[in-house]
């Protein structure tokens, strides 16, 4: 799946980080804004495509001695938790330029009907 001009860059990652990330959830009458004012996130999904699994790329739902690395959201910010298996972690894949990874968050709002959207996230992951 090519990744659209308009994908949202989280930037860059080693193969070995184990890392968090925010996404502001927009609101407002602008073109890009996900909601319109008065709806909310009723739910959403964070998928991996196909090239970003088979990378290893992973989205990580774990409870830990330190802690708990979970998906929320909170305040129209969603936070999760990025990392690639560590059985693929030293891909010759990441060398040099590294790749460039998709991946897909999808929100279904609070409108009466509700309203999907879906909007393309990505992730270079190199070895520096």
């Amino acid at each position: 799946m090519p990744i659209p001009s308009t994908a949202l860059d989280l930037g860059t990652i080693e193969p070995v980080d184990l890392l968090d990330f925010y996404v502001a959830i927009s609101q407002g009458q602008a073109e890009g804004d996900i909601l319109q004012p008065g709806e909310d996130v009723a739910s959403y999904t964070l998928a991996l495509p196909l090239e970003a699994s088979a990378a290893g790329l992973t989205i990580v739902e774990k409870e830990t001695e330190n802690g708990k690395y979970a998906t929320r959201l909170a305040d129209r910010t969603l936070a999760f938790w990025l990392n690639v298996n560590p059985s693929q972690q030293k891909s010759t894949a990441f060398d040099g330029q590294g790749v460039t990874l998709p991946i897909e968050l999808t929100i279904t709002t609070t409108n009466t009907p509700p309203r999907i959207k879906q909007r393309t996230l990505k992730i270079r992951v190199t070895n520096k």
